[in-house]
């Protein structure tokens, strides 16, 4: 580390010692170092996430107005969805750059979950009704997410992308080892910058937002169909962008090019 700035030992080791006169102010300037670090070395993908978001804000701003009525149950229910997927994610960007990974990987969890009912509630109305009512047999009725997954024809990505997040959002011995900081192997509550975490995270949080994009474009469809092309052509080369980045970090996880750990 240069000169003024923290040092992993310092902080990591020492903990609540070291930061006990100024409390959180002073995390917060740790935070600020790990984002700067994320950000030099990572502009591509910060850009790429950001864009992508940017996409969802391109088309809730060319929804217009929409009232929820008896014959707009599922765009309602898309609706809803994107709308908490994009706050999800855009959460998930913040604790990213800042070092939280684990965190990041429970967000991105649940917007995983959000595509498979988005997916869900158009073939199979007690799901429909789950996300709508609260009352009657709605109630009680529980998501297994499996069994959507099955349903939807999604096994294959559930058992990948799905089984692994949630190792990260339950404590295992895997989440546990995102607090442990590679070079000086020392361990605390202050995050780090881990470039395997952080591209994982990017893989994540790309495809997530890349798969929750068909239901903005199904919904403007449904809705306001003569905005759905200016919405297409605002998320094309975003899209296309970020599709192109994960074939490449695919490769490169191939090839071994970078360290172990990430997804493949």
């Amino acid at each position: 580390m240069g000169a003024g700035q923290f040092n992993y030992h310092d902080i990591m080791l020492t903990g609540a010692n070291a930061m006990k006169q100024d409390g959180i102010q002073d995390f917060s300037k740790w935070e600020a170092v790990v984002k700067r670090e994320s950000f030099t070395k990572h502009k591509t993908e910060v850009e790429l996430m950001t864009n992508l978001l940017n996409t969802y804000i391109n088309g809730f701003n060319l929804i217009g107005s929409f009232t929820y009525t008896e014959t707009n149950k599922l765009e309602y229910a898309w609706l809803s969805m994107l709308a908490r997927s994009f706050r999800s994610m855009r959460c998930a960007i913040w604790l990213i750059a800042h070092g939280y990974y684990d965190s990041a990987t429970s967000l991105l969890r649940g917007v995983f979950e959000n595509w498979l009912l988005c997916l869900d509630c158009e073939i199979h109305q007690p799901t429909l009704d789950a996300l709508i009512s609260s009352e009657g047999e709605a109630k009680n009725y529980r998501f297994n997410y499996k069994e959507i997954a099955v349903r939807t024809g999604k096994l294959r990505v559930y058992e990948d992308q799905y089984r692994f997040m949630s190792k990260f959002t339950h404590t295992s011995s895997l989440s546990l080892r995102t607090l442990i900081e590679h070079e000086s192997q020392s361990m605390g509550a202050a995050p780090f910058y881990n470039e395997t975490l952080f591209l994982m995270c990017c893989e994540l949080m790309i495809k997530n937002a890349l798969g929750m994009t068909v239901f903005m474009d199904a919904f403007l469809l449904q809705h306001n169909k003569d905005n759905v092309g200016t919405w297409r052509k605002l998320a094309g080369i975003p899209v296309e962008e970020a599709d192109d980045w994960l074939n490449v970090l695919r490769r490169k996880w191939e090839a071994g090019e970078l360290e172990a750990g990430g997804r493949r």
